[in-house]
Parts: C-alpha cells; structure tokens; sequence
C-alpha cells in the first residue's frame, strides 16, 4: 500500500501531527516502497520531504492538496454581493441564509427540510391556495438548490496533485505560486480554467480528495450528473485522475465509498484508496487533537471546537482491509509510484546581469574593475604592480568559477541607489577583503591598505558561493527592491521565506492554555524556563529544577509540549534575504505573499541556497539616523565618505569619552570595558579591537 494523501508539520501547520521524518520511518515500517506529500495548499515541505525519503530508500511523490473553487478571481465582495441576491430573490435575510448553507454543506440530505423552514414565512404571505401554495413551495426549492449549489461552487474545496516527473513539479510550483498570489481568499484557491489555459496539469496525477472536495460535495447531495461532468473535466485537465476512496468508518465516507464504487465503473475511473494522514501512528491521536484545539485558540474541553474523527494514522495494508477490501484501489496506489520520478536541483541557478548581444559579463567586470583601477593610481598613490596583481588574481577566481554576473548585479543596485539619494553602507564581512569589490565600489575600504584576505570572501580551493551584505536604510530597501523587479522580471525577484517555530517557552504556554491550565499556571511554569534564546525543553529539564518540578506535576502538559517543541507554527519573510533567478523563479521555487503582500518563496534559506544565490540587502535605521541629522543640521550633501578615520577628534570626543551610543559592536557593556582601558587613538587601534573580541571568538583560548 502506497499513501498517496499525506499531511505534514511543516506544510499543514499545526494540522500536520507528525514531522516529516517520522511520516517516511512510518512508510518505511509498513513496507511502502513510496510515499506522496500533500500538504494544505502548500509545497513548503517538499524539498524536506524528497531528502528524507532518499535518505531512508523510500520513493518520494511531492504533492499538494490545492484549494480549489470555480473562479479563482471571485473574492469577498463577489460573494457578498452573490447572498444579497439571493436574499432579495428569497425575501430572507442574509443571517438565516448563512446559516442554512453552512448547515447544507454538512447534512446535504437535510436540504428540503431546511430549504422549508427558510422559505415559508416569504409563501405565507402569498394569497393562495394550499395546492398551489405545495407547488409553489417545490418549485422554489428547487430553484434555492440550484441557486446555492452555485454559489457553493465558488467555495473553496479539496484536490490532490501530484508530480509525476520535474515538469510536473515546475507545474505544480506555478499552480501553487498564482494560489498564493492571486487566487488567496481566506486559502491559496486555484481553478481548473487557469490549469486548462496553462496546460499545467499534463504532467500531474490528480485525486478526488476528501469529504472536503466538491466532487464529495456533489456525491452527497445527490447531483451525480454534476459529479459526472467534474470527473470528465479533470480528466481532460491532468495526466490522469483518480476517485479516491478512503479507509475510514465515518458515515458520509462510507456513503461516498459507495457511490465512488458504482461511478468508477460508469466513468470507467480508477480508484485509489487513501487514509488522509494527519499523523504517523495510531497513538498519535489523541496529541494531534490537542494540536488541532491549539491552532484554533481552543481548549480541549471546549464543546464547539473541531474534532477529527480517530482515522488518520498511517494505516497499515492489513488495516485498510479491516476497513474494505479492493484490490484495484490498492493495486492502483503502486501504479501511480511507479511512473512518478521527480528530483530536486543540484546545481544552484545562477543570476544573469543584462548585457548587449554578442557582449560577456567576464569582459564587462574586467573593463570595469581595470578602468576603476587605473583612475584609483590617478589620484592615490599606490603600488600598482602589486594591485594589477592581486586585481587580475580576483578576476580570474570570479570569472572561472562564473560569479562576474553576482558581481556586476550587485554593484549595479548600489549605484542605483546612491544616484537615487540612498545611502549604501560601506560593506561588511568578508566581502571588503576583495579588491574587485573595492574596485566595483561595492565597499568603500582598499582591502589591501589594510591588509584584507581576498580567500576568506572567494577561495578557490574551495568553492563556495559569494555572500555580499548590503547595508541600506528602511526606506531604500523597498526602493531597490522594487528597481530589481523592473530590471530584471517581476516574476524573477522574490524575499526569502522562513518559518516560525514553536520555541520551549511558547510550547508550555500554548499547550498549558489548549489543555486548561490556568494563565497563573501558565505563567509560572513558561517563566521556570530559563531565559536564553534557542534554549530547549529538554535543556531546561536538565538545567532549572523547577523545571523539573513543574514536569512531574504535570505530565501530559510537558509531554505534549515536549511533542511539539520546534513544530512550525508560522510563515514569515528574511529581514534582507532575496532570491534572483534568471528564469521564472517558479522553475525552481514556489512563492506566496507575506502579510504585507510582499512575495516571498514558499522555502527558507536552507534550501533557498541550494537552489538559487541569494542577496542580502540589509535594513539598517543607522543609515537613516544619518541622512536625518545631516538634513536637520543643514548639510544633507555631505560626503560622509571624506571623513578622516584617524581624525584625533574622534577618538578624543567620542571614544575615549565613552560615547558610544549607536555605534556598532562598540557600545556594548564589553567593548566600553575595553576601550576605556585602551585608550584608542586610531582607526587600527579599533580594528583589533572588535577583532579581538567578535562574535563566536573564543575568548578563554586567546
């Protein structure tokens, strides 16, 4: 048995009860040669997921369960003005309507019923008789059913989508990215016409879903024809489509099982059989239920809240026959693993900078840096045998290993930003130990007057990928963005995604309040977790006593927050991080938007290295603070550049005065100690410095 509708912590946040990992050991142990990932709308987990399953010799099918709705460009307002209509058409008000249609999506069979009740006080009002009142009354039925099964159409509903090959994965990306982007509405929707128009499902296997599809919707309300015409357009819209049954006892699903049995044969559509994973194990049950109480804000005893029904473990093949037997919809599960291959990149995409025909970036970076160097030895006094040499070194290191694109990208949008008023920092980290760099006026400090290593930013020995960060203030990095995005392709720039997770203290918080533990209780035991970032919960158990005491107290609270510690629990975006892609950066990554509508990829840095070179474009307020007090004391043309480093006032006035607010490193607790002991009286003296005593260096072996 392959299972082929799957959920995951990662992709389907705080409904996912079990890692990834966990999800593939499990597969591993009931003997599947494959597994599918199908998170909610969302691909988050995939590349995570075809690791783990290479790692543990298990075939990986990435997937998704889409939302899917009639059109993806209908929102809110459309659907509110739909209701009013209806209200006017019906003479209700628009409270009972709501009412009844979320009632009907439940319990279609209660249509009738409670189509009756809606309707009668509008025909009480009609004078006539009880005949004609009886007909009236179906007639109008009739009509609302087919008024709001329309309406409902716009809903969103379930479908899984798989790839079956890395076509189908780019396929998949796109259909996710214009999810997120374009069709969000309370979900990341999609359509079957913007599939169609694509051609985006020819190299992807679609599924029926759950009872929360619309073909289920359509089953259960008795509109077969209807369900009909959904299964022939899905199999004129994808490589090929499944009905899928599911190994469960809920009622609906049984009667769904059943009328998915009798249309397979009238369709002449295969079956397959799934169990909806929502966690790995059988006993995970009862830890995924207060999860799900946790995502809503809800407490386990609270009576109106969401409950999953005890059926969404991994099921072995013995237990889904416990459940039905059909061999087909089995049998069909190793069929769909069987055509699907699909890898992940191995090879980084490289940024391309625009060049003219028949022109090279390698010549563009070497006329630019040489011509810079030349004008340098104009007006400064240097060796120019010695920098020739290094230059045409750096040269030869960038150009081999294919980085004069990132070079030239990267100098170009700080120029751009200087021209347009912004102010660029002078450069950070290793990236100043280039002379290039120095060259390209990316930094502003001669890494050889100061005896910079050029290895520690490229090392051709080891190849590594170059990392440049950017200093710029608030307002310019929304302006560079911007700027990239017109030069080079809206869909080719994107922010680096990254993901929240549940950190120790967060989990006893969010767990001791989902299983009604007072706020005092609350309080008392997240506050006995030590205050240290990344600090675990096993950390602190070994650490702080009360920790312990707390622990043994309360065993299902820590058990559970001890679960799920680290679970992710939010998306959110890089302060600086942003991708450049010389394709459709869905060629490569799926995107979504970021609650200030800013898109970002679906993957974080750990992958987004992998696959893409990154940009760090750093948002420092610093750099406003500046061009603020320039402005206000009247000089904001200053060349701030032409500041002499060695200039005695500084070191008088500021540094051995302790004045040191707002300077970097230097005005913490540490460096004052330090500085008002050494006397500095020049830029060199500040240097070894923060050399001596930077982050991540052992002090104690000094």
């Amino acid at each position: 048995m392959i299972h082929l509708h799957v959920h995951s912590e990662k992709g389907s946040q705080l409904d996912g009860g079990s890692r990834i990992e966990e999800l593939v050991l499990k597969a591993k142990e009931i003997g599947s040669p494959a597994l599918a990932i199908t998170d909610h709308g969302s691909c988050a987990a995939i590349p995570d997921f075809i690791a783990a399953c290479k790692k543990h010799g298990i075939k990986p099918i990435p997937g998704i369960e889409a939302y899917m709705t009639k059109d993806r460009t209908k929102k809110g307002e459309f659907l509110k003005e739909y209701r009013q209509k209806l209200c006017e058409k019906y003479s209700v008000k628009e409270k009972p309507l709501k009412e009844f249609i979320r009632r009907i999506e439940r319990h279609p069979d209660e249509f009738e019923m409670l189509a009756a009740e809606l309707l009668q006080d509008q025909l009480m009002n009609m004078e006539v008789d009880l005949f004609s009142f009886q007909q009236e009354l179906v007639n109008n039925i009739q009509q609302l059913r087919e008024d709001v099964y329309d309406y409902l159409s716009y809903d969103n509903y379930h479908l899984v989508l798989m790839a079956i090959n890395n076509q189908g994965l780019e396929d998949l990306y796109e259909i996710s990215s214009d999810a997120h982007l374009n069709g969000f509405y309370s979900h990341p929707r999609t359509d079957l016409q913007f599939i169609q128009e694509r051609n985006l499902g020819k190299n992807i296997i679609a599924t029926s879903a759950c009872l929360g599809s619309w073909f289920a919707r359509l089953c259960l309300a008795g509109r077969e024809e209807e369900a009909k015409e959904f299964i022939r357009q899905a199999k004129n819209t994808f490589h090929s489509f499944y009905l899928e049954k599911q190994a469960t006892q809920i009622p609906e699903q049984l009667k769904l099982n059943e009328i998915i049995d009798r249309l397979s044969i009238e369709t002449n559509t295969p079956r397959i059989v799934t169990t909806d994973v929502h966690y790995a194990n059988k006993e995970d049950y009862k830890a995924h239920d207060i999860l799900v109480a946790a995502s809503m804000g809800k407490c386990v005893a609270d009576e109106d809240r969401l409950h999953y029904a005890h059926e969404f473990w991994m099921k072995s093949e013995e237990e889904i026959r416990q459940v039905f037997h059909d061999d087909e919809a089995i049998a069909n599960t190793y069929k769909i693993a069987e055509i699907v291959d699909v890898d992940l990149p191995s090879e980084p995409l490289l940024p391309k900078f625009p060049i003219e025909e028949g022109d090279s970036t390698d010549a563009i970076i070497r006329k630019q840096a040489w011509d810079a160097l030349f004008t340098y030895a104009l007006r400064k006094q240097i060796d120019l045998e010695v920098y020739s040499k290094q230059l045409d070194y750096e040269l030869s290191v960038i150009t081999k290993q294919g980085f004069s694109d990132y070079f030239l990208i990267v100098s170009d949008f700080i120029q751009w930003l200087k021209r347009k008023g912004y102010r660029v920092g002078p450069g950070r980290g290793s990236a100043a130990g280039a002379l290039v760099s120095f060259m390209l006026k990316i930094t502003t400090l001669d890494p050889i007057e100061w005896n910079l290593m050029f290895e520690r930013f490229l090392n051709p020995e080891r190849i590594g990928y170059p990392d440049i960060d950017v200093d710029v203030p608030y307002i310019g990095a929304k302006a560079v963005q911007q700027y990239l995005k017109e030069r080079y392709g809206h869909n080719k720039v994107a922010q680096i995604g990254t993901f929240g997770t549940l950190a120790a203290r967060a989990a006893i918080r969010m767990f001791g309040k989902t299983l009604g533990y007072s706020l005092e209780d609350q309080d008392r035991f997240a506050k006995a977790i030590p205050d240290r970032p990344k600090i675990t919960l096993k950390e602190a158990y070994e650490e702080e006593p009360m920790v312990q005491h707390y622990a043994k107290m309360w065993p299902d609270w820590w058990n559970t927050a001890l679960k799920f510690e680290g679970y992710t629990r939010s998306s959110g975006v890089h302060a600086g991080g942003i991708v450049l892609s010389p394709e459709p950066l869905t060629k490569v990554v799926p995107l979504r938007l970021d609650k200030e509508g800013l898109v970002t990829t679906e993957y974080d840095m750990s992958w987004i290295e992998k696959f893409l070179v990154k940009f760090d474009i750093l948002k420092l307020d610093t750099l406003d603070l500046i061009s603020l007090t320039l402005k206000n004391a009247g000089i904001p043309d200053f060349d701030i550049e032409s500041i002499n480093l060695n200039d005695p006032l500084i070191y008088q006035e500021i540094y051995n005065t302790l004045n040191l607010s707002g300077i970097f490193q230097c005005e913490s607790d540490l460096f004052r100690g330090i500085i008002s002991e050494m006397k500095p009286n020049n830029v060199k003296d500040i240097s070894v410095i923060v050399a001596l005593n930077c982050p991540g260096y052992d002090r104690g072996q000094r």
